[in-house]
């Protein structure tokens, strides 16, 4: 409208995974340990440094807990800060207390160690969809197909600025 800001939005694109998958994935996999991180916004406010980071093991009734959190995390598309709330319960009150952002739990898959959160969902599942990658052109053609077409459905306009 004239004489109105222009809204922009910002996409978040996030992984997801078919629930069986998980499920399947973290029943086959065991805990090594639990990683949760604070972070502060630096003096830009663009940049988010570590303040801290606490590195745990667990005991056996812990990882199975911290799985089960960690799958209930994964399935209800929740975010790391949500993760890191559910499994700093595990350390105690007063870790919780803390006001952590970050967390992954690292576990051994049987082929490796992974560190899985909700944000590192694509280092575990990977889906092959060709036999050659496309190019960096054709990704953004597509990306701006799929965006005019959900644009067109809004009834709004989408400038691709620096495209």
């Amino acid at each position: 409208m004239n004489g109105t800001p222009d809204i922009w939005y910002k996409l978040n694109a996030r992984g997801m995974a078919d629930p069986q998958q998980v499920k399947t994935f973290l029943q086959s996999s065991s805990v090594e340990e639990l990683v949760l991180i604070k972070k502060s916004v630096g003096a830009s406010r663009m940049t988010r440094r570590e303040e801290f980071r606490v590195t745990s093991r667990l005991d056996p009734a812990g990882k199975s807990r911290s799985l089960k959190k960690l799958q209930g995390v994964l399935l209800s598309q929740k975010s790391d800060a949500d993760l890191a709330d559910e499994l700093a319960q595990e350390l105690g009150t007063g870790v919780a207390a803390l006001g952590l952002d970050d967390a992954w739990l690292v576990i051994d898959t049987g082929r490796g160690r992974k560190q899985v959160s909700p944000s590192r969902l694509p280092e575990i599942f990977t889906y092959p969809i060709s036999n050659s990658r496309p190019s960096d052109q054709d990704i953004r053609d597509e990306v701006r197909i799929q965006i005019s077409r959900i644009a067109s459905v809004a009834h709004a306009t989408i400038g691709f600025t620096g495209w």
